[in-house]
């Protein structure tokens, strides 16, 4: 009996010995239930639908979003789907089949949404590039992949001589405001931008009410922004905006002193460094 016994025990061991280190791995080391992907701002979902079908944005439904690993699908339907949190779109990784590493791999994300006006269901892919990702450790045991997408930067001239430019950035990028953007406009200063279109600047009160952002400064952007090139009159073309200079204005009368009559009267207007008629 106790040589039977033996023998089952030691033939037991040798299968144990014989199956994968996994089957014994704790849940936990296999990451199950631990990979969230977040998506920065679901107004750039909705864009993303609105380029793709011509729709209004306020007939978007955004019902789920597919995550691509390559090898893997991560669904964001059901109870553990997408929600909204802080503005941001989260899908949690439930599926034992979604383990080992699938945050590092993810090659596209496919949106599925209707359109309210016409009932259509859409399955819309995009691509997604290894720098539009950043993987991060969150609450413990969650491992977070941030998916940035692409949004764009438009730098309206607002009166200015040049056209329009446009830079394309990643959501929450930090961009330096105005770099490459060599607007001009004529008798006229450049005081930076604004998210609002401004006429030209005439008084300081004007200036504090602009909103300006100014260049070079460092300015976040979540989603496709425009902003306006904000001018001040530079009617003397020394690079100031005429209310931040000092100036009297002077009446010039010329006289005829032979036959002592008026022959020209002259306004002209008298800064620190510079004197300039007045033709308006």
């Amino acid at each position: 009996m106790k040589r039977r016994l033996s023998a089952i025990l030691l033939t037991l061991c040798l299968v144990i010995g014989l199956l994968p280190v996994s089957v014994f791995a704790a849940p936990e080391a296999r990451r199950v239930n631990d990979t969230e992907f977040h998506i920065m701002n679901k107004r750039n979902i909705v864009k993303v639908v609105q380029n793709y079908t011509g729709s209004e944005q306020k007939e978007i439904n955004i019902h789920k979003i597919l995550v691509h690993s390559g090898v893997d699908n991560v669904d964001g339907s059901g109870t553990n789907g997408y929600v909204q949190k802080h503005d941001a779109w989260k899908v949690q990784n439930t599926s034992w089949d979604h383990w080992g590493g699938i945050d590092d791999h993810v090659t596209a994300i496919t949106i599925c949404a209707t359109v309210d006006s016409t009932g259509t269901y859409h399955r819309i892919p995009v691509a997604i590039a290894p720098e539009q990702l950043k993987h991060d450790v969150g609450d413990i045991g969650h491992h977070i992949t941030q998916i940035y997408l692409n949004v764009k930067l438009t730098y309206d001239p607002n009166g200015g001589k040049e056209p329009a430019v446009v830079h394309e950035f990643l959501e929450h990028d930090a961009v330096t405001v105005g770099k490459d953007v060599p607007f001009t406009r004529e008798n006229a200063v450049l005081l930076g931008f604004s998210t609002k279109k401004n006429g030209l600047i005439t008084t300081l009160e004007a200036q504090k009410q602009a909103g300006i952002i100014d260049a070079n400064q460092v300015y976040r952007i979540d989603e496709d922004t425009t902003l306006y090139a904000v001018w001040a009159e530079d009617s003397n073309k020394n690079g100031k905006a005429d209310y931040l200079e000092t100036a009297k204005e002077v009446t010039l009368n010329i006289y005829d002193i032979e036959n002592q009559k008026q022959v020209k009267e002259e306004k002209l207007s008298v800064s620190a460094d510079a004197i300039h008629v007045n033709t308006s």
